[in-house]
């Protein structure tokens, strides 16, 4: 699994890793996600919230993802703060180029919808158009490469 592919998990709330913490922290995400508490995330609810952490992530409102905007929300998201820049420069160009479709090296929101709906779908076991907290937890998915 590429760094990018891993992180996006994370972005999208999703990392199934058996981890204690991290099925916890699942779980809240999945609370929090499932909006009308059916127990389930449907489409809106999941396209609501990557929406949501889309626009945090564009920090100067200019309707694409950059690798230094990046950088600014997975030092949010973690809450360590900055970390060793190397790695970081490493990351940052590997989750753009995961997501950029175009190869611009920009991140659209239409880019990034789509690389999280293939994420979404493959994670959709029962092909219901929702996901369960069972299909997150125990997700295994592939998302084309460009």
């Amino acid at each position: 699994m590429t760094y990018g592919s891993a992180r996006m998990l994370l972005f999208v709330g999703t990392l199934a890793l058996a981890a204690p913490t991290q099925a916890q922290s699942q779980q809240e995400t999945f609370k929090k996600m499932d909006t009308n508490h059916d127990g389930f995330v449907d489409g809106a609810e999941h396209n609501a919230e990557l929406r949501r952490k889309f626009d945090s992530t564009d920090t100067n409102h200019d309707g694409v993802i950059v690798a230094g905007e990046e950088a600014v929300w997975m030092a949010k998201s973690t809450g360590q703060g900055v970390v060793d820049q190397t790695m970081l420069l490493v990351a940052q160009k590997a989750g753009i180029e995961q997501w950029d479709r175009s190869g611009d090296n920009k991140v659209s929101w239409p880019e990034f919808k789509g690389y999280t709906d293939q994420i979404r779908d493959g994670m959709d076991v029962n092909k219901d158009g929702k996901l369960s907290l069972h299909e997150v937890t125990n997700a295994r998915y592939h998302v084309k490469s460009r």
